[in-house]
């Protein structure tokens, strides 16, 4: 026997069973830039972002995609309005192409998902406070006045939902401090004055490219912080005052849009004043609020008189189109109204919202373009400017001009 036919054998007799294809390598996976499977999770704040393994399932269940990074779905929550979707076609050999589904999206505690009875809680609340009856004010001569305008709940801009309520919370102590330091100077007020200017929250959809992205909170869960706020604030203001006047005019924001531009049911059906009618609801339950009186227009604009004086409300988008700045075209509109013998027209003092920047203008009527309290990158990207970041406040009286004491707070 030859040595290499003797190789040859011993070959044969050292080979391992090997009956089933065993140990092959799979091909290293690629995944699209910036959606590599992970996820980054701030146990402080209870939210993070997760980004899924490829799958081929094109619709998977929130659930699933939580356990498959160790979340429990009884303990967290996917924001709906923060998937993102990405396909990738993977190279798995040997010719073979895949079609690959990715994932990312924001998760919370469910604790900060706002899953609670909102309505029923809220209601609950404000009935349980007693207050004692005191007597009706025949002619008020002069009105405490605070704007709420452009907080733009659910966006991530400025530090987020977060960091817009807990502005909003200091602001409620900082409008008390005013007007309680004008009646230590010797103003009386026979009412406070409370208008939403629009915008009181972000939206999902519909006015920039960016904006599904950028959200953290649904539609559902804006509207409900905003209710909560804006009832905290009610509480503590109307406290002071023995009579209230709420109203509130819509914004761009709060329309019911499905795409850019586009909103199928009219921009009255509108979250900004869905908010303030859902406290009018509620506050009317108690008739420890019967001095809290509500005011909803079935039009964007919003014209009442406060003390004597005629004031118009309205929110920027709702002028209508034309060129210029914004102080062109807000008095460009407002001679018309009163061109046309419109409501607005009749008015001595001009307060809107929309576009973040404080402006005020007299000739001889005034105009106040109230400031937001939001911080907007989109804004600043477009302008180059930062909003000054406040609530707006004004003494509105039966004098000439109407109004003294304007401080944003």
């Amino acid at each position: 026997m030859s040595k290499k036919k003797s190789q040859s054998e011993l070959s044969k007799l050292m080979e391992s069973q090997q009956d089933l294809e065993h140990n092959v390598k799979a091909p290293i996976p690629t995944h699209p830039q910036g959606w590599e499977p992970g996820v980054k999770f701030n146990h402080d704040k209870k939210q993070g972002t997760i980004t899924s393994r490829p799958t081929t399932n094109s619709n998977p269940e929130f659930s699933d995609l939580l356990k498959d990074w160790g979340f429990d779905p009884k303990h967290y929550t996917i924001l709906d309005n923060t998937l993102q979707v990405r396909t990738w076609d993977m190279n798995m050999g040997q010719g073979n192409i895949q079609q690959a589904w990715y994932y990312r999206a924001t998760i919370v505690a469910n604790d900060l998902a706002l899953t609670d009875k909102d309505y029923a809680k809220l209601l609950k609340w404000i009935q349980s406070h007693k207050r004692k009856p005191k007597p009706k004010i025949k002619k008020p001569n002069r009105s405490f006045f605070v704007a709420i305008s452009d907080l733009q709940l659910g966006k991530r801009d400025g530090g987020g939902t977060e960091a817009i309520i807990q502005r909003f919370l200091d602001k409620i102590d900082t409008v008390k401090e005013r007007y309680e330091f004008l009646r230590k100077a010797g103003m009386e007020f026979d009412q406070l004055t409370i208008v939403g200017l629009g915008d009181i929250v972000e939206g999902c959809v519909g006015f920039y490219p960016d904006q599904t992205f950028s959200v953290e909170l649904d539609n559902r869960s804006q509207i409900k912080v905003a209710r909560k706020l804006i009832a905290k604030a009610i509480v503590e203001w109307s406290k002071d005052f023995d009579l209230v006047v709420v109203g509130a005019v819509p914004g761009n924001h709060g329309a019911k849009r499905v795409a850019k531009g586009v909103a199928p049911t009219g921009e009255m059906d509108n979250a900004d004043l869905e908010v303030f009618e859902q406290l009018g609801e509620i506050f009317a339950q108690n008739d420890s609020y019967n001095h809290v009186n509500f005011i909803i227009p079935d039009e964007p604009h919003l014209t009442f008189n406060i003390c004597g004086t005629v004031c118009s409300f309205t929110h920027g988008h709702a002028i209508g189109m034309g060129g210029g700045t914004p102080e062109v075209k807000v008095m460009k509109w407002w001679a018309n109204q009163a061109f046309g013998w419109q409501h607005p027209g009749d008015s001595k003092l001009l307060i809107s919202g929309h576009y973040h920047h404080y402006i005020h203008k007299t000739d001889p009527r005034s105009w106040f373009q109230v400031p937001s309290l939001d911080e907007s990158t989109w804004f600043k990207n477009q302008t180059g400017k930062q909003t000054q970041q406040g609530l707006f406040t004004v003494v509105i009286e039966d004098t000439d001009r109407g109004y003294s004491n304007a401080e944003i707070v």
